[in-house]
């Protein structure tokens, strides 16, 4: 029981950190480019 819980518990771990990965690659997609623009924009204001 206890060897069967562990495998679940990595396995859950692994899906964690995969759905992690696609939220960072969401997160830098969504707001990578506009902070860039926004900056850009500012120092060109400046």
């Amino acid at each position: 029981v206890q060897a069967k819980l562990q495998l679940q518990i990595e396995d859950h771990g692994k899906w964690l950190e995969k759905l992690f990965e696609e939220h960072q690659k969401c997160s830098r997609r969504l707001f990578g480019s506009p902070e860039k623009d926004v900056a850009g924009s500012d120092e060109q204001s400046d």
